[in-house]
């Protein structure tokens, strides 16, 4: 500012009185808020037409992005790190990722450009590497294990995660740390989406959870903890 206006150019200053992300959805965006950056799974209560949804299966959720990629929509899969990169000397061969009959690796490497532009359903799933700073029309998002609802209270579970990095973070940075930069991952793949988001969750607790959130939900908080798929899975560390 002081640069330009030393140039004598006038500077106009605008401030946002609210965000522009998800076709202006504040309320999910609250919501998103909300769940990963303060633990807190509230009621999304929003006339908005961003469309929010928890299927049951990816299966489901892959069929919701076909639909909507009829009309020339850009529509994307995008995970959490918890599935190792297997294909990644072997791009269009293989799969990564194996959630019961449901297979698909990891969009190839050095792809990330033709990823994103690409009209449609893109078959490869996206990592948050991939993702950042581009949007998309609709949004599969798998949230994995690492990410669980456990003794009542969202938690996150380390062994689950596949990135070197960021579990070595884990050894020096510590849980705090570690705990964060998962929180960090999912609220970016939350917020890709402009017109709607289709959430598959790995963990059977926290899927529950957040589908008794959504206006269409019909789960009890006591019904959805002792479902949780956390138990016998490693350590797992509480959300601050």
């Amino acid at each position: 500012k002081q640069v330009a206006e030393d140039a004598g150019q006038f500077v106009l200053e605008l401030s946002l009185a609210k965000q522009l992300r998800c076709q202006d959805a504040n309320a999910y965006i609250a919501w998103v808020d909300a769940f990963i950056n303060q633990a807190e799974i509230t009621k999304l209560e929003t006339a908005e037409s961003f469309e929010v949804k928890v299927v049951d299966s990816p299966q489901a959720m892959t069929e919701l992005l076909k639909a909507r990629a009829l009309g020339n929509a850009t529509c994307r899969v995008v995970a959490g790190y918890c599935w190792h990169w297997a294909t990644r000397d072997s791009p269009g061969r293989g799969h990564d990722i194996e959630i019961g009959d449901w297979k698909a690796r990891w969009n190839a490497s050095h792809s990330y450009a033709p990823w994103n532009r690409q009209p449609g359903l893109h078959e490869e799933v996206g990592a948050i590497y991939t993702v950042q700073g581009f949007e998309y029309d609709y949004v599969g998002v798998i949230i994995g294990g690492d990410l669980v609802y456990a003794q009542g209270s969202l938690r996150v579970r380390p062994p689950v995660q596949q990135y070197p990095a960021l579990k070595a973070s884990l050894r020096s940075a510590g849980k705090i740390d570690f705990a964060r930069a998962i929180r960090n991952i999912y609220y970016v793949l939350l917020t890709r989406a402009k017109k709607g988001v289709f959430i598959y969750v790995v963990d059977p607790g926290l899927r529950e959870v957040i589908k008794e959130a959504l206006p269409e939900g019909k789960c009890s908080v006591e019904r959805c903890s002792s479902q949780s798929g956390a138990s016998g899975h490693g350590e797992v560390i509480k959300l601050p």
